[in-house]
């Protein structure tokens, strides 16, 4: 005699386990940041470990060279960031110079005078400046540098478990195996699997389009005059990555650096019009066709889980909240139970 289960009781079961999980990410983040990177990792080097199988190496060594082309791949990444930052905070000087001429220009004009006579306060209430936008934008580069020692803590924490968990790969999968019935666990691995497939489509498609656009706003901010063109095109490509939010920092980024040029009215106003003609390529032609909707998931969602992932791992949860959300979406996708859930997250028609 088979017993029902209980839906009311399954459905608390979950929501105990998604309560646990996400406190386990607020106050265990030191631990369970690293899995989370290293699981994403793993995930990530999947297809290379099947690309050195298939050209006949064997498990082991398949493995141990995927690892380290990712190592590679990583030390590569961070060292050109770490180099083109350098670049361009050694000119902050200048530009505060600059920002201080301009706003002593901006006092003195006409346009000062009117805005501060409309302010109730005389003593500058109401004064827009350029030299405190700067500071606040300097304030959070201090900060983000100041954090650049843990984030490494983190990658090497997170690259150890990607590593322990490639290992284990086939004892997690005779785990799940031995856990759950036939059925439900042919339905584990086909989300598995599915996940796989999503974020490894997105990730290279993403990094493909960074790459593509390191080249062209290289190109075009060399041909207008910018100065450092190039550490400047691949620092706002790589913002581009953080959905929404990236475009925003970027176009303060590039404001700033503009008035470094001579002529700034004209660099900074070609580059906003840079940025906005591109984004509309890449918005209704590139991404469709590169990424192809891969993650599958909506504005709103997406939105959501930019603000609770920042909220509880800062940079990296920017980073992760994208293909995270996308496999919870996979996952919910292939249970019965969840499938509208999976729906309101999506972005189609199909869950």
């Amino acid at each position: 005699m088979t017993s029902k289960k209980n839906p009311s009781l399954i459905e608390s079961k979950h929501i105990l386990l998604a309560s646990g999980t996400l406190l386990l990410a607020i106050y265990a983040q030191t631990i369970m940041l690293p899995i989370a990177l290293g699981t994403l990792f793993a995930l990530i080097i999947v297809p290379i470990i099947k690309f050195f199988e298939s050209k006949g190496f064997s498990t082991v060594w398949s493995k141990t060279l995927s690892i380290i082309c990712f190592a590679l791949f990583i030390i590569v990444f961070l060292s050109g960031v770490a180099l083109q930052a350098s670049i361009v905070s050694s000119q902050w000087s200048e530009i505060e110079k600059k920002i201080e001429k301009t706003h002593e220009s901006y006092s003195e004009s006409q346009a000062s005078k009117t805005i501060n006579s409309l302010s109730s306060d005389k003593n500058g209430y109401f004064k827009p400046t350029l030299q405190s936008a700067f500071k606040a934008f300097q304030s959070a580069l201090v900060g983000l540098v100041g954090s650049f020692v843990s984030m490494l803590i983190h990658l090497s924490s997170a690259f150890l478990f990607m590593i322990l968990i490639i290992i284990e790969k086939e004892r997690i999968k005779n785990f799940f195996e031995k856990m759950y019935p036939k059925k439900k666990y042919a339905k584990i691995f086909d989300a598995i699997g599915e996940s796989v497939t999503t974020i490894n489509s997105y990730i290279w498609g993403r990094l493909l389009l960074t790459g593509i656009l390191s080249v062209v706003y290289g190109i075009f901010f060399s041909l207008i005059g910018l100065k450092f063109a190039i550490p400047v095109a691949i620092l706002v490509a790589l913002l581009n990555i953080i959905p929404y939010l990236g475009n925003l920092i970027s176009i303060v980024f590039l404001m700033l650096i503009s008035l470094l040029s001579e002529d700034t009215l004209f660099v900074a106003s070609m580059t906003i019009s840079i940025i906005v003609v591109y984004q509309f390529i890449e918005g209704n032609i590139l991404e469709p066709w590169i990424l192809g909707g891969s993650v599958n998931i909506n504005p709103l969602t997406t939105i959501l889980a930019l603000t609770l992932f920042t909220l509880i791992w800062g940079v990296f949860g920017t980073l992760m909240a994208v293909p995270a959300t996308a496999v919870v979406r996979v996952f919910l996708s292939h249970s019965d139970h969840y499938k509208p859930l999976a729906y309101l997250m999506s972005d189609s028609e199909e869950s």
